[in-house]
């Protein structure tokens, strides 16, 4: 495939008139790029792209990537736009090898005006539908999750946030708490001395929900779907303590004398002011702590650590043991905060589980789809309909019933 041809296919593509023959043509090319051309030549044309006059809504989407082609990555947000379908690509294990390549491969997809989400298997036969049923049932539309959550107060009252209106929700003690415009909870200490007493609030996510918190010393906490967050009303004692179920992203306000303690499940974890994100369902065996900014000390099982910005501890809670991760994907921990599922070389059973919660679905495994694993980035807005889609055009043999996925070997 020489260059010229390689040019003209990527500008049919930003026009939106390229056919899925010479995409499958570029992506084979890009297969073969040993020597880093095909890239080259792909770069070459945006540049060539960009001097022209855009289609409307294209510019975005060519920062997105220029980005993808220089660094491997998606650096910038393509921002409010019309959904467009998730798209899921075969890579051969020869892929593994060249990681701008699989980049590039994922801007094919972006030139096309799709989600990307790249999918690494071995060659499988093609899925016949199964006679009687609909891969795609209208009543299993699924749309994402939103700003869901239920507020349980210290007597054991419940407030459904997404019903309560934008205005101060109750007060307990010197503390006011207070629904904001947009959407998020927040609890404002009174002037008045703290009362003392040990008052706490739980604030739980449904599946298919996420929430945003300001506790009442200036720390800001983000729930994931299907999480909840235990914590005091205000923050009297000399430390500041609070238990995750779930997964949640912290920024943490500085407060050298009241250490901020966050309990999830086997892992502790023991910041002065930071941004870290802590990920610790139940339901899965691994727990991750991922520091952005600052320092933490990190208590895994019997294990202590100190992390600095960029390092990661993972937590097995079959084996009982934890591990250092000195340069983890940051990115990919907080996707999920802001409006990404992503993984690199993640096991399929781990996506599916998270887009059950997102999607508040139930997964039914009829065999795991062992030798699967996931690298990509996918769109947290767009309906399930089209990542379930996108998965069995993939190989994944799934099919959705009611309000089942259901993922047969």
């Amino acid at each position: 495939m020489n260059r010229e041809r390689i040019i003209a296919i990527v500008a049919q593509a930003r026009a939106g008139q390229a056919t899925d023959e010479e995409l499958q043509e570029l992506a084979d090319a890009l297969d073969r790029d040993a020597d880093g051309s095909v890239t080259s030549a792909m770069e070459e044309s945006l540049q060539q792209g960009r001097q022209q006059i855009a289609l409307p809504g294209r510019e975005k989407a060519d920062r997105m990537l220029a980005d993808i082609l220089e660094t491997g990555q998606v650096l910038e947000d393509p921002g409010e736009e019309a959904e467009t379908p998730a798209v899921i690509a075969p890579l051969k294990p020869g892929w593994k090898r060249y990681g701008r390549a699989v980049a590039a491969a994922a801007a094919i997809l972006l030139l096309a005006g799709a989600t990307y989400f790249l999918l690494r298997q071995s060659p499988r036969p093609e899925e016949a539908p199964v006679a009687g049923t609909n891969p795609l049932a209208p009543a299993a539309e699924g749309l994402p999750a939103g700003k869901k959550a239920v507020l349980t107060l210290a007597n054991g009252a419940t407030v459904m946030l997404d019903e309560q209106h934008n205005d101060t929700i109750t007060r307990q003690g010197n503390t006011s708490i207070v629904k904001k415009e947009d959407g998020r909870l927040a609890y404002q200490p009174g002037n008045a001395a703290a009362t003392g007493l040990a008052l706490r609030n739980k604030v739980s996510t449904p599946r298919g929900g996420q929430y945003q918190v300001d506790l009442a010393d200036g720390s800001r906490v983000w729930l994931n779907a299907a999480s909840s967050l235990l914590f005091p009303v205000d923050f009297s004692g000399h430390e500041r303590v609070v238990e995750l179920d779930g997964e949640a992203y912290f920024e943490v306000a500085p407060d050298n004398s009241r250490p901020f303690m966050v309990k999830a499940g086997q892992t502790t974890v023991q910041v002065l002011g930071t941004h870290f994100s802590v990920s610790a369902y139940s339901d899965e065996t691994l727990q991750k702590t991922t520091l952005l900014e600052g320092k933490i000390k990190v208590l895994a099982g019997n294990t202590g650590y100190q992390l600095q910005p960029g390092q990661q501890v993972v937590f097995d809670k079959i084996r009982a043991g934890s591990k250092l991760v000195p340069q983890a994907n940051t990115e990919e921990a907080v996707a999920w905060k802001n409006g990404y599922f992503q993984f690199s070389g993640a096991d399929a059973t781990v996506l599916l589980r998270e887009i059950s919660r997102w999607y508040n679905i139930e997964v039914v495994f009829n065999g795991i789809p062992a030798g699967y694993e996931l690298s990509g980035k996918i769109d947290r807005s767009i309906r399930l309909s089209s990542i379930v889609t996108a998965l069995r055009e993939g190989g994944v043999h799934c099919t959705l019933e009611d309000n089942r996925l259901i993922v047969n070997k």
